[in-house]
């Protein structure tokens, strides 16, 4: 195991664990929102079941760091100034700001005017995440590029951020 990488200031970031993951579409996930919209739409439901496919979060679960938590709310608000809705979703949605030691740290985004798309802005929201506080892993999914069967599903559990 290699050592942990401090920083001067006595911290250390995520993207010193190489663990930042942008996701275009994850699969296991995507299936398993898939069957459960299909489910409702087959049993003619107008809202969408509990999902089955869900386990419990393996692990105790405790409160997320304060200092991940209001650096994560600043996240939010700088990026949706900037035309960027930034959001939890995943386990940690599911018991926020409660979270599985075991789990990693699923982050969505989507533009609010999707006309003002910029890969720049996008880059800086995938730096900006890396630097967050924690060795936690970090997916970050752009929610304009998954299907409307997972968007449905996902949007059961965000938890806006700022």
């Amino acid at each position: 195991m290699r050592p942990i990488p401090f920083h001067a200031d006595g911290t250390f970031r995520a993207a010193d664990f190489n663990t930042i993951r942008l996701l275009t579409a994850p699969k296991a996930q995507e299936e398993a929102c898939a069957k459960t919209y299909l489910l409702a739409n087959l049993l003619n439901l107008e809202a969408l079941p509990s999902l089955p496919a869900i386990e419990k979060p393996k692990g105790r679960l405790k409160p997320l760091p304060a200092v991940l938590r209001r650096e994560l709310d600043a996240l939010g608000r700088h990026f949706r100034g900037q035309g960027l809705r930034v959001f939890v979703s995943g386990s940690a949605a599911r018991t926020w700001p409660n979270v599985a030691s075991t789990s990693d740290l699923d982050l969505g985004f989507e533009w609010i005017s999707p006309e003002n798309r910029s890969i720049a802005l996008q880059r800086t929201l995938e730096n900006s995440i890396a630097e967050l506080p924690t060795v936690r892993p970090v997916d970050l999914v752009d929610f304009s590029t998954v299907s409307p069967n997972f968007r449905t599903c996902a949007q059961q559990f965000q938890i806006e951020l700022g």
